[in-house]
């Protein structure tokens, strides 16, 4: 398979195709139509100064934005939970921590006081300065976290300008979403039905965009430079997600034969699937255990139908993100319980707590103290 693939790129460029290479994000191969998706975060907005008089009532605004983007998350932490797992609720779930954190307040207060500007330029003034700190940070963990600052001020500047829908819901069929970046609020209106794929300018394996894309089964490949230069809205596109590349406008050929690579693979999933039951075997007659890691019960559940020979890590730390307080022996016990009775006849391994990162509540409520956040 990555021979054919590689066939095919070598002779996409002899044939003055155009190749754009990028990093893989999530593996699997797509054809569509590009689908250029401009955030809003990079448009310019209206900026005009306010009389102390007026003060109040841009606060009010802000106010009553931050109350529509609280209910936005918590829907979107139900949403996930039901239709991912906990791990990418949990995305969600922070980024509501943040937004009711005391300082952040403090700081929207203080520099509408200063500037006397509107809203819209006081949230991209505190948002952007606080990304800016979390990039700055030596530690990983922390970095990660300025995508979701920048993604609270997207939300809160779509509920001042009255934005009800977002661009992504209304996704051509069979579309291939080329962007700078995708935030979480972004991705999770990708559909496997409209999105075939993603093409990134920014984004990592580490990325939310990352853990996103994966568990959607959608292919992206990430790190594409001048991506709307290299891509054209509406062209069209063969994007290889295990090898990290996208032909743009490719010849009949070429197309044609990455649509069979595209065919063949589904088949093979296909068998797989219909295979997933029976022991693993390697060419050599070796039988190979297949554990599988997990985050959620639903993550079992998954695990389980897809004939996982046990759980080779179960990891704790959503039950602490999700939890205000520190769950008791008796509740965890009985959390276990539930999440993996399916699994009781075979081999698990649970990590009660890595207390590493920003990982469980004392670490997130220090996170939260904090004036850099």
């Amino acid at each position: 398979m990555r021979l054919v693939l590689k066939s095919i790129n070598l002779k996409a460029a002899e044939c003055n195709n155009k190749l754009v290479s990028g990093v893989s994000v999530s593996s699997g191969l797509a054809w569509g139509r590009a689908y250029h998706y401009q955030d809003i975060l990079w448009r310019e907005h209206d900026h005009y100064a306010v009389s102390k008089q007026q003060l109040t009532n841009e606060y009010d605004r802000i106010d009553t934005a931050i109350d529509d983007v609280q209910d936005e998350l918590m829907h979107s932490v139900k949403n996930t939970k039901e239709q991912l797992n906990d791990e990418v609720a949990d995305i969600f779930y922070v980024q509501s921590m943040m937004l009711d954190d005391a300082t952040l307040l403090e700081q929207l207060k203080d520099t509408l006081k200063t500037e006397q500007i509107n809203a819209e330029q006081v949230i991209k003034i505190v948002f952007r300065r606080l990304a800016e700190q979390f990039r700055e940070n030596k530690d990983e963990a922390f970095r990660s976290k300025a995508d979701d600052i920048e993604d609270l001020c997207r939300r809160l500047l779509m509920s001042l300008g009255g934005i009800q829908a977002h661009m992504l819901e209304r996704l051509p069929p069979h579309s291939v979403v080329v962007a700078r970046r995708l935030l979480p609020s972004d991705t999770i209106y990708l559909s496997r039905q409209a999105a075939a794929g993603v093409v990134l300018e920014q984004g990592g394996l580490g990325s939310h965009a990352a853990l996103l894309t994966r568990e959607l089964g959608i292919p992206c490949v990430g790190h594409v430079q001048d991506v709307f230069n290299n891509v054209s809205n509406r062209s069209l596109l063969l994007l290889d997600g295990d090898n990290g590349s996208v032909i743009v406008d490719p010849d009949r050929e070429t197309f044609l034969g990455f649509r069979d690579l595209v065919k063949n693979q589904r088949k093979r999933l296909r068998k797989a699937q219909q295979q997933r039951f029976a022991p693993a075997v390697s060419a050599d007659g070796e039988m190979v255990t297949v554990m599988a890691n997990a985050n959620s019960p639903e993550d079992v559940l998954n695990a389980k139908a897809q004939g996982c020979d046990g759980i080779g890590l179960y990891r704790l730390e959503g039950v602490y993100l999700s939890n205000k307080m520190v769950p008791t022996a008796e509740e965890l016990y009985s959390y276990l319980r539930e999440a993996l009775y399916v699994v009781r006849d075979q081999p698990l391994i649970i990590r009660l707590l890595d207390a590493g990162g920003i990982k469980g509540p004392r670490a997130l409520t220090y996170l939260m103290s904090q004036t850099h956040f």
